[in-house]
């Protein structure tokens, strides 16, 4: 469903890539990807994407479960008046370098004014200095925000019911933890950075990009994005993903999101 006369598109990371460099996308779609780039150049087309593109697919897969395996909690005491003093908790990581390649296609996007959206500010998720990228905010200030905010939580937690999204980091972190771990309670993200086979660490890096996914789609749903373009179906994850078939339907019958690849996006576009 388009809202505006002005479509909004969500791209997920493939298909972000092959709109920034049509002429290199391996998906026989150069011409569809064209199409989409001139479009948002022209101001056809407005794009966005999600923050988890950098925050966490920006991790390599091999660097995956060392970066979560660092996660940590911050405390910070500041003094509020003469007679209180005010806590803040949030939680950090120490993050490896990021391929140069991809720190180029995040640059590449922002300068064609695509822009990151937030994900839930639950605790656990990583989030953007907004002082280095020039995050999404809707029109309307603070209220606004909020509203949308709101509705991100909401499809969040829908997710997290399901067992996709972000629950599957979640569900991987406390196997882990149970079965490497001291026996005490844990941040998921330290349960994820204690895969030791080959096949742990792979699943860290498939957990992590579910992760993304789900933040994704609950981004582009709290902001009331009109289609999210993809061309990842979930295949290649033997359990489900936010992404498959199945929660694609879910998605549009309960939530009214509107799936879309680069070939039906262009198709919009010059019908």
């Amino acid at each position: 469903m388009i809202r505006n006369s002005i479509p909004s598109v969500t791209f997920d990371t493939n298909t972000l890539n092959s709109v920034l460099y049509p002429e290199t996308s391996q998906r026989e779609n150069n011409g569809e990807a064209e199409i989409v780039r001139s479009s948002i150049i022209s101001g056809r087309l407005r794009g966005f994407f999600c923050e988890t593109l950098i925050t966490l697919e920006g991790i390599t897969k091999r660097d995956r479960p060392s970066a979560m395996g660092s996660t940590h909690i911050n405390v910070k005491t500041h003094q509020t008046d003469a007679q209180n003093i005010g806590i803040r908790i949030g939680i950090g990581f120490t993050p490896p370098t990021i391929n140069i390649n991809h720190m180029n296609r995040i640059n590449d996007a922002l300068s064609l004014k695509i822009l990151p959206l937030i994900t839930g500010m639950e605790m656990g998720n990583f989030h953007l200095d907004d002082k280095i990228y020039p995050l999404y905010k809707p029109d309307g200030g603070i209220t606004e925000l909020v509203r949308c905010m709101d509705k991100v939580h909401e499809l969040s937690r829908s997710l997290g019911c399901k067992g996709v999204g972000k629950a599957a980091a979640i569900e991987l972190g406390v196997k882990l933890t149970k079965k490497y771990g001291s026996g005490k309670d844990e941040l998921f993200h330290r349960g994820l950075g204690r895969a030791e086979t080959k096949a742990e660490r792979e699943n860290v890096a498939k957990v992590v990009a579910e992760w993304a996914d789900g933040d994704s789609i609950a981004a582009h749903y709290g902001f009331g994005m009109d289609l999210f373009c993809s061309e990842d179906f979930g295949r290649s994850s033997k359990k489900a993903s936010v992404l498959d078939e199945d929660h694609r339907r879910w998605l549009k019958s309960d939530f009214d999101i509107g799936f879309v690849t680069l070939i039906d996006l262009a198709r919009m576009l010059t019908e």
